[in-house]
């Protein structure tokens, strides 16, 4: 008993030779896994990667950490990596729509089995036609409804677990109607398709009235941080210089001399700096290490944003009242507003003010704004000319 206390007492060592023992004694082998370690912050990662290799040394076990590539290769550059010649393994993530169909089809299995669902508070069932319907919605918009597969998939960028705080915010939004689409559902004689707006506005607004870009994970590609009126495309701008110098190249990474270079004829450095970290922050871009001049490259959230969302009414009416007006004039026609045809014309005045602010951005441009501000505009005249009579 005293040997077996002294030994417990120092758990390490302990638990080093018990396996030892195990793995002599009864031929088990063993398998250590460190999960999650890229949630943590760059030096705490760098504390795991050295425990793990210590762990493989000494202990009789193999000893996995699951990291995103990215975060493998700048360890590997600049970190603990470098000096461990780590044994790696590629898995390719599941497609996200594919994950949020296996989550409906086990909520419905549970509806039709038990009555209840595993988040209902305890001893609460529910026999509702209406619930099974509504999952039935979102399961045929996840099998089939493109528009909405390329949007959680990509401003996901992949990401499991945002797409799945995605469909949560659907869910649960105020913006979404869910009994006329349930009536719409069960009525129709054919599929019935959720709105694309319907999904970007829950994304975008969550919880609130507007839209509010401490708490959306999904940044205004228009915001700026000086009276620059060209400032409002530098983001975008940012994103296809990005994207456009890193095709071709190993992993899609940029050199970020190439990226400044091209950004710094059309801006000022503390314009370009200012969005280059609201780009990483938001995930729009990523890099290889942690400086400045480290390689960069879009992601698919990066890359939907400039090509895809800013040409979306939904994104462009929530965008208005958070983006700063340089011109007093359009500024006073920027409202707050809330019924559609309202929204329209504040929507049209606004894209009005970045057309005349696109003049301002001087040189080699790799952004098409006037391409995505008519795309805009055909989406406001489709809009308009379905508005009953006098709305």
């Amino acid at each position: 008993i005293a040997m077996l206390a002294s030994h417990a007492a120092d758990p390490l060592p302990h638990m080093a030779r018990c396996l030892h023992h195990l793995r002599g004694s009864r031929k088990y082998d063993f398998v250590v896994i460190l999960d999650n370690v890229d949630h943590h912050a760059p030096e705490f990662q760098e504390q795991i990667y050295r425990i793990a290799e210590s762990l493989a040394a000494k202990w009789p076990a193999a000893v996995f950490v699951s990291l995103r590539p990215s975060t493998f290769y700048r360890s590997r550059k600049t970190g603990a990596l470098a000096a461990y010649q780590p044994r790696t393994f590629t898995v390719s993530p599941p497609r996200v729509n594919e994950v949020i169909l296996k989550r409906l089809e086990f909520a419905m299995r549970q509806l039709e089995d038990t009555g209840r669902l595993d988040s209902f508070p305890r001893g609460l069932t529910v026999s509702s036609e209406s619930l099974m319907e509504y999952l039935r919605v979102l399961q045929t918009a996840f099998t089939s409804d493109r528009p909405i597969i390329e949007l959680v998939d990509n401003l996901s960028s992949g990401n499991v677990r945002t797409a799945l705080a995605y469909l949560q915010d659907f869910v649960g939004s105020g913006y979404v109607d869910t009994d006329r689409l349930v009536t719409a559902a069960t009525r129709s004689n054919r599929r019935y398709t959720i709105p694309i707006h319907e999904f970007i506005r829950a994304i975008l607004f969550g919880e609130y009235s507007y839209y509010d870009p401490r708490s959306s994970t999904i940044p205004n590609a228009f915001d700026v941080s000086s009276s620059t009126r060209s400032e409002h495309f530098a983001l975008c701008e940012l994103l296809a210089t990005v994207d456009v110098a890193g095709s071709g190249r190993p992993s899609g990474f940029a050199p970020s001399g190439v990226v400044y270079d091209s950004m710094q004829a059309l801006f000022p450095l503390p314009i370009v700096s200012f969005h280059l970290i609201r780009a990483i922050q938001s995930g729009l871009l990523e890099t290889e290490g942690p400086s400045d001049s480290a390689p960069m490259r879009i992601t698919r959230a990066g890359s939907y944003l400039y090509k895809r969302l800013v040409a979306e009414f939904s994104y462009v009416d929530a965008m208005t009242i958070d983006t700063p007006i340089v011109d007093p004039g359009a500024r006073a026609l920027i409202r707050d507003v809330m019924a559609i045809g309202d929204r329209l014309d504040r929507t049209s005045a606004f894209l009005n003010y970045l057309d005349e602010c696109w003049g301002d951005v001087q040189g080699e441009r790799r952004f098409d704004w006037p391409t995505i501000s008519s795309g805009c505009r055909s989406q406001l005249a489709f809009v308009r000319a379905r508005l009953p009579a006098g709305t």
